[in-house]
């Protein structure tokens, strides 16, 4: 019987705040949750601009809403999704490895100066954040979100 206060949710949906530029996901595990829900708002609004997903897991597996991603991808033609898995449990799986500097440079047009948002933990929204740098990617183009105690 005792009165809550509830407020939210905090934060700002980056495809709504930058729509003229293109969105570049470097998400690793459980980070996809916040990126899906802007991803999905967006679609639902018709009001995608050009946007790569880089999602970074140990196998297919364990990356959560797979299926849903690459059925978006397949449907939406602003929308290129790319799994990459550092653990793979069967050959014929995705890209096999890290997100690095050159996997961004051979599939993400840098001289277009696209928004990056890095999700993940820590230590993988750190690592991320390394390798924009090494790019040349600035901070004002640079959205991160970490994830602890996971």
């Amino acid at each position: 019987g005792a009165p809550i206060r509830i407020e939210g949710p905090f934060g700002s949906n980056i495809f709504a705040r930058v729509p003229e530029r293109n969105i570049v996901g470097l998400i690793g595990g459980i980070g996809i949750t916040p990126f899906r829900s802007m991803l999905f708002d967006a679609l639902g609004r018709r009001a995608l601009p050009p946007t790569t997903l880089l999602y970074s897991n140990r196998s297919l597996a364990d990356a959560a809403f797979d299926t849903e991603l690459a059925r978006a991808a397949i449907n939406h033609k602003n929308f290129t999704y790319i799994p990459t898995v550092t653990n793979p449990t069967a050959t014929g799986e995705v890209f096999h490895g890290y997100i690095t500097a050159d996997l961004i440079k051979d599939t993400i047009e840098l001289t277009a100066r696209p928004l990056f948002y890095c999700a993940g933990s820590l230590r993988f929204v750190v690592g991320m954040r390394s390798v924009l740098d090494t790019l040349g990617v600035s901070d004002d183009d640079v959205v991160t979100e970490e994830f602890t105690g996971y």
